[in-house]
C-alpha cells in the first residue's frame, strides 16, 4: 500500500517501522522471590529474533532503584515467536507485583521488525508470577466463522474479504483460570494502512482495534474503520498474555484480500425486498379425505381472495365471521395480519442481522413489466410473493426463487411461470403437510385451537378477540393467538429469507473464494434421507446447529426449525450477506 503523504517540504526517507516493545514480564521459579536459575519471560508485540552471543543484562532493561536482573552469565533463548527467556544471576533483587519493567534504548539482544532493537514502550510492565501454565489459543478466524467454513475444516478452501476486514475472532483457554487476557499482539504479514500511514508487515495493529473479551472463552478484534489491508495471500497472527504473565503459542489464519469493485460487492447499494401477500390465483380450502385424513385443496382461478388469506382461512387465523371493527376501523382480519407482518419482519431482522436489508410490506414502486430480472444498479427493488400453493397438484415445495450469484440483478419471485414452475413462498405446503401431523406436533399445537377443520374456534370468532388481539385481555386464549400468530410468522420469514438468500447469491456451488460451499454434501451432509443433488446451492451444517435448529440455507426446512432461535444463516453465509466475505465465481 501507498503510504499516506505528509505535509511539509523537502525530501526525507520513509520513518523506520515501528520497533517491537515489551507488553508483558512473567517470573517462573519455586520460591517466594524471583532467585539465580529462575526464568524471567518477556512478550513482545511483534515477533522478535536475538542477536548472536548478545547477552540480555541490566544494561538493557530500566529498572526501579535496587532492582537487578543479577549477574548474567547466559544468553537469552527464545521461548515463542512473541517472547523470550533470560536465566536469571546471582544478585538478582525482583519482586513480583511491585517490581517494573520496560526496555532501555541501549538494548540489544532481542531483534524486531527489519532487525531493529526492540526499545523503550515508555509503558513499563509489572512483573507477574507465572502460574505454569500458559493460555492456549485454539482458533482464530474472520467474522466468527468456524473451522468447517473458513478454509481449516476437510472442505478446504481459503477465505476471501474485502481490504476492510471488520472483526477478526479468537477463542482461547487457560486451563482453570478463567480470567481475561491482560495483553495480546495481532500481527499481519503484509502492510496495512491506517489514517495514521502505513504500517510494515509484521508490526502489531491492535492499537487500531477495539477488544470485545469473554473471559476464558474468546476475544473479538473489532477493526477501526480506517484500517485497509493489502490485496493478496496473507497471514494473520494472534498471541494472548494471561493473568500471570505467561504467553501463548501464536496462531495464525490464512486468507485472501481483494479490491472489491462494485462488480465484486453484493450490496454496494444495499437491498430492499417487497414482500407481496396479493397474488390470488387459486383458491384453497381444507378438506378431509377418505379415511379421515385432513388435508387442503387447491382449485386454480382466482378467487378474490388472496392465496395468503386462503391459506390464513385454513388455518383459522382469517374468517368471513371476524369482528368488523376491533378499533380506527380496523377489522380483526386486519389486526392478524398487521401483527403476523410485524412479526415476519422482526424475525427477518434477526436473521439477516440487520445487514443494509429492507423487508417491507407496502409496495414500493412496480416492478419493471415483462421483465424477470432488471441490472441491480437500475432498479430499487426485488420482489417475493407469499401466497398459497407451489402448483395445483401437492408438492413438498415451501418455496422457489430465481439464483443470481453475487446479486447483479433485481428479481420478481412473483413469477407464475418461470420455465414452468411458480416463484415464491407456499404457505399452502406447510398448512397441509402441518395438517396432516400427529396431534402433538408443533403445527397441531399452535393451530388446532383457531383451524375449523381441527375443530377449532377462529381468531375473531370470539367476540373478545378483538381486546385479546390489542392486547387488552390476557389469558389462556389470548396466548394461544400470540403463538398461532408468531409460529406462522416465524416459518414465513424462514423461507422467504431462503428464498431472498438464493436471488442474493446463496448458495454458490464450491469452495471458497469460489463459492460458499453449495454442491457439497460430503463434506456437509444432509439430514434424513436427502438426496444429494438436494445440496445443489444449499448447506446443511449439522454440527452447528444442534437440536431443531438449522442453516437459513438448509435444503429442508420446516416449522420446528423456523420456531427453533437458533435457527440462523451460518457464520459464512451471514458474513457474506454483511460484504465481510466475498465470492467469484467467474
Amino acid at each position: 500500500m501507498t503510504a499516506l503523504a505528509a505535509c511539509g517540504g523537502g525530501g526525507g526517507s520513509a520513518p523506520p517501522p515501528p520497533t517491537a516493545r515489551v507488553i508483558a514480564a512473567s517470573w517462573i521459579g519455586a520460591g517466594a522471590e524471583p532467585a539465580a536459575g529462575d526464568i524471567l519471560v518477556l512478550t513482545f508485540d511483534q515477533a522478535v529474533t536475538l542477536a548472536a552471543a548478545a547477552l540480555f543484562d541490566d544494561e538493557d532493561v530500566l529498572l526501579a532503584a535496587g532492582d537487578s536482573l543479577g549477574t548474567i552469565t547466559s544468553a537469552p533463548a527464545v521461548r515463542t515467536t512473541h517472547s523470550i527467556e533470560i536465566t536469571l544471576g546471582p544478585g538478582v533483587t525482583l519482586s513480583p507485583n511491585s517490581s517494573t519493567l520496560d526496555l532501555s534504548a541501549d538494548q540489544d539482544a532481542a531483534l524486531g521488525i527489519a532487525m531493529q532493537p526492540a526499545t523503550t514502550s515508555e509503558f513499563p510492565v509489572s512483573l507477574r508470577q507465572s502460574d505454569g501454565q500458559p493460555p492456549t489459543v485454539s482458533a482464530l478466524t474472520i467474522a466468527g466463522i468456524e473451522d468447517e467454513l473458513n478454509g481449516r475444516g476437510a472442505a478446504g478452501g481459503t477465505l476471501q474479504v474485502p481490504q476492510f476486514v471488520p472483526y477478526f475472532w479468537a477463542a482461547y483457554d487457560d486451563g482453570a483460570q478463567p480470567d481475561a487476557p491482560i495483553a495480546w499482539a495481532f500481527n499481519l504479514d503484509r502492510p496495512v494502512t491506517t489514517e495514521r500511514g502505513s504500517l510494515p508487515a509484521g508490526a502489531d495493529i491492535t492499537p487500531w482495534m477495539t477488544k470485545i473479551i469473554e473471559p476464558g472463552e474468546s476475544i473479538s478484534f473489532d477493526v477501526n474503520a480506517s484500517v485497509r489491508l493489502t490485496p493478496g495471500s496473507q497471514t494473520a497472527t494472534v498471541m494472548l498474555v494471561d493473568e500471570s504473565g505467561l504467553p501463548s503459542e501464536p496462531v495464525t489464519f490464512e486468507f485472501l484480500v481483494v479490491a472489491a469493485d462494485d462488480s465484486l460487492r453484493p450490496f454496494e447499494n444495499g437491498q430492499t425486498w417487497f414482500l407481496d401477500l396479493s397474488r390470488d390465483i387459486e383458491s384453497i380450502e381444507a378438506v378431509t379425505l377418505q379415511g379421515g385424513v385432513r388435508s387442503t385443496l387447491v382449485t386454480e382461478g382466482a378467487n378474490g381472495r388472496s392465496d395468503f388469506d386462503d391459506v390464513r382461512n385454513v388455518l383459522g387465523l382469517w374468517t368471513d365471521m371476524g369482528i368488523a371493527d376491533v378499533g380506527d376501523g380496523r377489522s380483526s382480519n386486519d389486526v392478524v395480519r398487521e401483527l403476523f407482518e410485524a412479526a415476519v419482519l422482526a424475525r427477518l431482522a434477526e436473521l439477516t442481522g440487520r445487514s443494509g436489508f429492507w423487508f417491507r410490506f407496502d409496495r414500493p414502486g412496480t416492478f419493471p413489466s415483462g421483465r424477470v430480472t432488471v441490472p441491480y444498479a437500475s432498479f430499487a427493488f426485488s420482489q417475493i410473493c407469499i401466497a398459497g400453493a407451489a402448483s395445483a397438484t401437492p408438492t413438498g415445495t415451501l418455496g422457489a426463487a430465481l439464483l443470481d450469484a453475487r446479486n447483479e440483478s433485481q428479481e420478481d419471485d412473483c413469477q407464475t411461470d418461470f420455465q414452468g414452475l411458480r416463484l415464491g413462498v407456499f404457505l399452502e405446503t406447510a398448512a397441509r403437510i402441518g395438517l396432516q401431523s400427529g396431534g402433538t406436533s408443533a403445527f397441531q399445537t399452535r393451530f388446532a385451537p383457531f383451524a375449523p377443520i381441527l375443530g377449532g374456534n377462529p381468531i375473531g370468532a370470539d367476540p373478545l378477540d378483538g381486546e385479546r388481539l390489542l392486547g387488552t385481555r390476557t389469558g389462556p386464549r389470548a396466548d394461544q393467538i400470540d403463538a398461532a400468530i408468531d409460529a406462522l410468522a416465524a416459518l414465513t420469514a424462514l423461507v422467504t429469507a431462503h428464498e431472498c438468500g438464493h436471488s442474493m447469491g446463496l448458495v454458490a456451488n464450491g469452495a471458497m473464494p469460489r463459492g460458499l460451499y453449495g454442491g457439497d454434501a460430503v463434506n456437509f451432509p444432509l439430514s434424513g434421507s436427502q438426496p444429494p443433488e438436494n445440496a445443489n446451492n444449499h448447506i446443511e451444517n449439522q454440527s452447528l446447529f444442534p437440536g431443531l435448529a438449522t442453516n437459513v440455507m438448509s435444503p429442508a426446512l420446516s416449522l420446528d426449525a423456523a420456531l427453533d432461535l437458533g435457527t440462523a444463516f451460518n457464520n459464512l453465509n451471514l458474513a457474506y450477506l454483511r460484504e465481510h466475505v466475498l465470492y467469484d465465481d467467474r
